[in-house]
């Protein structure tokens, strides 16, 4: 994954080192880390690290229903919703071969970790835009993360792709900055340019926090 403004990958430990018994308790930690955070970005640093620190190759506290692939695309199933809005919790499986266009977080910061598996994530630099939404980019970095590996993005650095090019599925968590109910993709163009494109984005499946 990749760090916000300077792209290096997020390194850290947090005294909350036991991994959680379910979603329930993570939520509960992540209540703390969000609520006492001064900003954006000491909310991410402090989220991505906690992260790394609980997930591990022997994590088994995210329930099974996380783990359904989705055979039309990459799956994702809402954990949380926070009832104040200041964040919201998305398991994502991706099958080998299932990925994203260029996509942004609709102006939400996110901090992504692997669960399980490895996933290669890409990120970009939009060097201009027209008034028709056609843009073009500059890729930036390249990162192959696997498990226990989290990095977080702030618009607007957040244009990136994720892919899963491996045999093997993968499972990532994602905790965005609210509610992301929609984001802008940008599909590609023959020149070689992208075309900006809304997306309204929905769930596979709603799973319990007690799960």
């Amino acid at each position: 994954m990749i760090r916000p403004h300077n792209h290096q990958p997020m390194k850290g430990t947090l005294t909350m080192t036991s991994p959680p018994n379910n979603v329930a308790d993570l939520i509960q930690d992540l209540d703390r880390l969000i609520l006492n955070a001064s900003s954006s970005q000491e909310t991410v640093d402090g989220v991505a690290k906690y992260l790394e620190t609980i997930i591990c190759g022997q994590s088994e506290w995210l329930p099974t229903a996380c783990m359904v692939a989705c055979p039309e695309h990459y799956a994702r199933h809402l954990l949380h919703l926070d009832p104040e809005g200041r964040y919201s919790v998305i398991a994502m499986v991706w099958s080998n071969g299932q990925g994203t266009p260029i996509h942004d977080h609709g102006g939400l910061w996110v901090v992504e970790c692997v669960y399980e598996g490895k996933i290669q994530v890409e990120t970009f630099d939009k060097v201009d835009e027209s008034d028709e939404g056609v843009c073009h980019f500059n890729k930036e970095n390249t990162v192959v993360a696997g498990c226990g590996q989290a990095g977080a993005l702030i618009p607007p650095f957040d244009y990136h792709t994720i892919q899963n090019p491996f045999e093997r599925p993968a499972v990532s968590l994602h905790i965005y900055g609210g509610d992301l109910l929609t984001c802008d993709v940008f599909e590609p163009r023959s020149d070689g340019s992208y075309q900006r494109e809304h997306k309204d984005l929905t769930c596979d499946a709603r799973v319990s926090p007690e799960a």
